[in-house]
């Protein structure tokens, strides 16, 4: 149970608060025993459907991670990309602002170009070098934009009970199943002085 402000959050309410983009319909409308399924229609939410759904739900901050995450499907729908990681980002993020929540948003390393023979560090320069890292860095534009107390997580991968079905599934069960499938060879590297 996560407590917010006014009254305790159920699971329901949390995903609903937690990532509003993600609700087309008012919260009493959506079924929280099918919500893994829900969230590919939900993320393409206009302004108003984020506001109906976010309609009586008091929260102190927004984790924001819904987001259009298929590389492949960013490349060929790349307006479907911008809406959903941009604009469906930059409603949820005024909302929080307006409600004085705290806002974090997930975004990716995806924003680098990867050249780079360090670590990045917040201050390195993005350069995305796809749609779906170009969508988020814009995403991450409208979250610095709206203001308010936010915070922009630039995660490498996330990982969970519940598979990516978008994915094809985590990053773990697809090195699993590109071993089992003979695509990907598994190797060691042994230290010398062993």
């Amino acid at each position: 149970m996560i407590r917010v402000r006014r009254q305790p959050m159920t699971v329901h309410q949390n995903y609903i608060a937690g990532a509003w983009a993600e609700a087309a319909e008012p919260a009493p409308n959506i079924n929280p025993s099918n919500l893994s399924d829900v969230v590919g229609e939900y993320a393409r939410a206009n302004e108003a459907q984020v506001r109906a759904a976010a309609r009586g739900i008091a929260v102190d901050a927004v984790v924001h991670a819904a987001a259009m995450t298929n590389v492949d499907g960013c490349e060929s729908e790349p307006e479907e990309a911008m809406r959903v990681n941009r604009d469906a980002t930059r409603h949820v993020a005024d909302l929080a602002r307006e409600r004085n929540a705290t806002f974090v948003y997930v975004s990716t390393d995806y924003v680098f170009d990867g050249t780079k023979r360090a670590p990045y560090v917040e201050t390195d320069r993005p350069n995305p070098l796809n749609v779906y890292a170009a969508s988020k860095l814009a995403g991450e534009h409208g979250v610095l934009s709206a203001g308010g107390d936010h915070q922009v997580v630039r995660s490498s991968g996330l990982y969970g009970l519940r598979p990516c079905r978008a994915k094809g599934g985590n990053f773990i069960d697809a090195m699993f199943r590109l071993v089992r499938d003979g695509i990907l060879k598994l190797g060691a590297i042994q230290d010398p002085e062993d």
